[in-house]
């Protein structure tokens, strides 16, 4: 799916089967076990995509409106979950109006080690 289409929970659209799967399978890696060790200091979490997965086999079988509808909360819940955090940086509109000057640390620096060499 791309851009244009929107995501998924405002098509309205599941995604396959196959995707909730494979959500799964990586969550459950090893490599994946190790790197929320390492990061986090526990390992991950993986149940809510197995239940993803088994929702999904649900409504490809049975096309259950419930279903369908289960999952795609799940993934605008997951959604926002991975955009609740705030921009690191302050996003500009335009450049500062000095940029093009040369920066304070680096003059400093410069003289420094020109005052070194002599």
């Amino acid at each position: 799916m791309n851009e244009a289409e929107g995501s998924v929970y405002e098509t309205g659209d599941i995604r396959p089967c196959s995707i909730y799967q494979r959500r799964y399978t990586d969550c459950k890696s090893i490599a994946n076990f190790l790197h929320s060790f390492y990061v986090y200091g526990k390992k991950p979490n993986c149940e809510q995509f197995k239940l993803d997965y088994n929702i999904c086999k649900i409504w490809d079988n049975t096309g259950s409106k419930e279903a369908k509808d289960t999952l795609l909360e799940n993934e605008r819940r997951r959604n926002e979950e991975n955009n609740k955090h705030k921009h690191v940086w302050e996003m500009r509109t335009s450049p500062p109006s000095d940029w093009h000057k040369p920066l304070k640390e680096v003059e400093q620096a410069a003289k420094n080690n020109s005052e070194e060499i002599l």
